[in-house]
């Protein structure tokens, strides 16, 4: 039984690697968003005392 492709016109080489390049970019991503998430919670614990942390007022 033949095979087809997912994209016409394309090799299996060429469609792994834009498989790769998609699945490299959303990691990527995701460790940015993970990096700036924790700078600005460490940044936000710098500039506010211990106490507002623990009682849950930084935010409300």
């Amino acid at each position: 039984m033949a095979r087809r492709s997912s994209l016409p016109g394309r090799s299996a080489s060429e469609i792994r690697a834009l498989y790769d390049i998609a699945i490299m970019s959303g990691i990527s991503i995701t460790l940015l968003g993970i990096g700036v998430t924790m700078f600005l919670a460490f940044a936000e614990a710098s500039s506010r005392p211990y106490g507002h942390w623990m009682s849950g007022q930084v935010f409300f």
